[in-house]
Formats: structure tokens, sequence, C-alpha cells
């Protein structure tokens, strides 16, 4: 797989998802691609838990999940935490049509679900480090 995250620092990923395969086969596809530590969460109030623990350099956002939905997590994120979207990118990960209003919702962009073109959603991911 061709891949261009950056090698020189290890980069931590929170991955907000409640689906245990897609646990799964997202952090084995990031994390093959090099120095990439994926932390995972089960829903959205883990994931503000998880944040309050330690910094990460992105966030990967299932919206559609149990407790706390995406939507809620990464508004409280952004408001209540003072996240701005330069210092915690964070990118949806959903089966949600919501192209071109991911911004609304104080996401940088999104990755459709199910994943079929790990490259291209590797790509989205890696801008939004290079961005940092």
């Amino acid at each position: 797989m061709n891949n261009n995250i950056e090698k020189t620092k290890q980069r931590r990923i929170l991955l907000v998802e409640d689906n245990k395969m897609n646990q799964f086969v997202t952090k084995r596809y990031i994390e093959s691609t090099g120095n990439v530590e994926v932390t995972i969460a089960d829903n959205g109030k883990i994931a503000i838990d998880k944040l309050m623990e330690r910094d990460f350099d992105l966030i990967l956002m299932d919206i559609e999940m149990p407790v706390m939905n995406g939507f809620d997590a990464t508004k409280y994120i952004r408001t209540e935490m003072n996240y701005s979207p330069e210092d915690l990118p964070i990118l949806a990960m959903t089966t949600l049509r919501i192209d071109g209003k991911y911004p609304d919702y104080g996401m940088q962009d999104y990755i459709a679900k199910p994943v079929s073109d790990w490259p291209t959603a590797i790509a989205k991911i890696d801008a939004c480090l290079q961005k940092k």
C-alpha cells in the first residue's frame, strides 16, 4: 500500500467507532502505514474522556453511535474543550451523506464508510496531519 503519513514522529489518532469490525479494520489499515498509534473509543463520551487523558493529532469520528453521537461529541470538543480545527482535526467516518456539510459540524472532511479505497482515505488523514 502506498502511504504518505509522516514518519518523523509518532502520530496519535483517536478512532471513535462503535462497530468492532470497523474498529479492527480501520486500526489495521492506519497502523500499517507506519509511525501511527490508533486508540479506540466506542462512543463520543468515551472519546471525550480519552481526550482529557492525553493529546491526539487527529480524530476519526463515526457519526451514528450510542451514548453520544459524533455530531454531539465534535460540538463538545470544539466548544467546551476549545479545540480548534488547527489544533485537532476531526474527520467524520460515516455512511451518512454529508458532502460539503462537514464544516458545519466542526469537521475538516469525511471518509465514506464502508471504506473501499484505503489509499484515498489515508491521503485524507495525511493531509490533515500535514497541516499540524
